[in-house]
């Protein structure tokens, strides 16, 4: 007598290379969000340093805001539209922090630092940008 179907064997097998398949997957799709995130991240504070730029060029006295705050970037005149925010699972969870003035106390600005950890790879030094 001739059995139709599949032995317990086969069906253990195929299951087995399914979940293999869906665990590298879910591990591929994860990095890449990762990799989405930072680039993200290194997007926006390429954004805030043009507006920093744009801002010490129709500066009158030739610097960047002498506060550690961006709001001087949105308005009167608004070399930004908004501050961006940074991508889920950022840290710190915003853009605090990395921007410091020689001059915190209404002096004149004349550099600045921007560093964001990124998240692919957390051990590493974050990644910054400076006035040119």
């Amino acid at each position: 007598m001739k059995r139709n179907g599949f032995t317990l064997i086969e069906v253990m097998v195929v299951t087995t290379i399914i979940a293999i398949l869906a665990a590298v997957g879910m591990v591929s799709y994860q990095t890449a969000n990762q990799k989405a995130r930072d680039g993200k991240r290194k997007a926006d504070m390429e954004q805030i340093r043009s507006a920093l730029e744009m801002y010490k060029a129709d500066s009158a006295t030739n610097a960047y805001p002498a506060t550690a705050n961006f709001s001087a970037l949105v308005s009167p005149i608004a070399y930004i539209r908004e501050i961006p925010n940074p991508p889920p699972n950022s840290s710190p969870a915003t853009y605090q922090g990395g921007y410091t003035c020689p001059y915190p106390n209404g002096g004149s600005a004349s550099q600045y630092e921007l560093c964001q950890r990124l998240e692919a790879n957390p051990s590493a030094s974050p990644y910054c940008v400076y006035n040119p």
